[in-house]
């Protein structure tokens, strides 16, 4: 079953059909009036997200997208780890993979890492134990200097919009850039629904970047 979309932004029309009767599925269809097709991922861990886009990538593939666009910084992740595992994140690169996509990472995390690196053990813990900050109050008192991690998620908190607005400038740099080098060509970006929607957001940052660009919410 194809997946339900909702379009947050869509520079062009639906069409139904290739033009030689054979139907287009939802993502192909945007896909074929846009240059990058960025799919909103509210929650990291739902892998029903990437599931649904791999049941479209061989039709978004025969309508030009011959990118996919990954939330990772390549000074810290690769393409190979992407793929490992048997997630369904994974099975969606490696499908990519397969079909002979050009993978791209495009985030820059250098200042949650240069935050990460005043603050090492309250870090380490954090990452280990609850990437996501769901339960701050139980990190402090896991952690070995309780005072210390308060001051780590303060800082973290007070620094959150500043590095969000760094991190989706270089996000529409880096996609930007990558783009120039393929004209012609299409793109599907895999993105936290964090970064998009908003005054200067990232999918309007591409957008200001004279590229064709909608961005949708699978459910």
């Amino acid at each position: 079953m194809a997946p339900e979309l909702q379009e947050s932004q869509n520079t062009g029309a639906a069409e139904n059909s290739t033009g030689s009767g054979h139907s287009v599925s939802a993502l192909g269809q945007l896909v074929g009036y846009n240059d990058v097709v960025v799919v909103a991922d509210p929650d990291h861990t739902d892998g029903n997200i990437s599931k649904a886009v791999k049941s479209e990538l061989q039709a978004m593939k025969n309508r030009g997208a011959n990118h996919l666009f990954l939330e990772h910084d390549s000074s810290e992740y690769s393409k190979e780890r992407a793929m490992s595992g048997d997630s369904q994140y994974a099975q969606l690169v490696r499908e990519a993979n397969h079909l002979g996509m050009h993978i791209h990472l495009y985030d820059d995390r250098s200042k949650e890492r240069a935050l990460d690196a005043r603050f090492s053990e309250e870090a380490t813990l954090r990452h280990e134990t609850d990437k996501y900050l769901d339960d701050k109050e139980g990190l402090i008192a896991r952690a070995e200097n309780p005072e210390r991690m308060r001051e780590y998620l303060a800082t973290h908190a007070a620094t959150h919009d500043e590095r969000v607005q760094f991190r989706n400038e270089r996000m529409v740099e880096n996609i930007a850039k990558t783009m120039e080098q393929y004209p012609g060509e299409r793109a599907v970006v895999m993105m936290g629904s964090g970064h998009l929607n908003g005054t200067n957001d990232v999918d309007e940052g591409l957008r200001k970047e004279g590229l064709r660009t909608t961005t949708v919410d699978i459910n």
